[in-house]
């Protein structure tokens, strides 16, 4: 969501410059005409570069490991194996790292897909 947002947000700049009479600025022009093109190998990478870093960037927002080891720690939880304390949170990142590099590459698969083959086939989705 944020992705296509930051991609859209040029076109959307120079079209309320057009409806009020106003020339489109140069770095907008030019990022317009490369986002236009959906074919375009340079959007699909960054529509997936962005998604990765967006997923990646939510993920260190919402979800704290060393919160959650602490919390473990506190109610007498853990993970067998694994110490409590530091070594707990240092695994929970081991794992959340590994399962959003997971769900970041699903997502890619998912937005960039359908735009694959509407350039390949034609057949709008």
């Amino acid at each position: 969501m944020f992705a296509s947002s930051l991609l859209l947000l040029p076109a959307t700049a120079c079209w309320f410059c057009r409806q009020h009479q106003r020339r489109c600025p140069a770095w907008a022009t030019s990022i317009v005409s490369v986002a236009a093109v959906t074919a375009s190998r340079s959007t699909w990478c960054s529509t997936a570069c962005m998604i990765a870093f967006f997923a990646f960037f939510y993920t260190a927002i919402v979800f704290n490991p060393k919160d959650t080891a602490d919390n473990l720690k506190k109610h007498g939880g853990f993970i067998p194996g694994i110490r409590p304390g530091e070594r707990t949170a240092e695994y929970i990142d081991y794992v959340l790292t590994r399962i959003t590099v997971l769900g970041a590459i699903y997502l890619i698969f998912v937005c960039i897909l359908p735009e694959i083959l509407i350039a390949q086939t034609g057949v709008p989705f």
